[in-house]
């Protein structure tokens, strides 16, 4: 039987899984929503929804550079209170 869903002409968007997985290990929060837009992408694209896929693919990458931004942030912070207190 074939596959009746959609398949949308042209290239997926991508989905910044490797982002948002790098900001999850930065910045759990921030990561776990970048984690949950990237991982919609590619379902929305197969279903035809090709604006909602290219929606959640902007929202997967600002979540993700928002917190590896904040993560890199509180990082550094950290890392100059410790250097301060040698």
């Amino acid at each position: 039987m074939a596959d009746r869903t959609p398949n949308p002409p042209g290239a997926a968007p991508s989905n910044h899984l490797a982002l948002a997985l790098v900001s999850l290990l930065l910045c759990t929060v921030l990561g776990t929503v970048a984690l949950v837009y990237a991982a919609q992408v590619a379902a929305e694209w197969r279903m035809g929804n090709t604006w909602i896929a290219e929606e959640y693919s902007r929202k997967a990458r600002g979540w993700a550079v928002w917190g590896i931004a904040l993560g890199l942030v509180v990082v550094g912070i950290v890392g100059l209170v410790i250097l301060a207190e040698l």
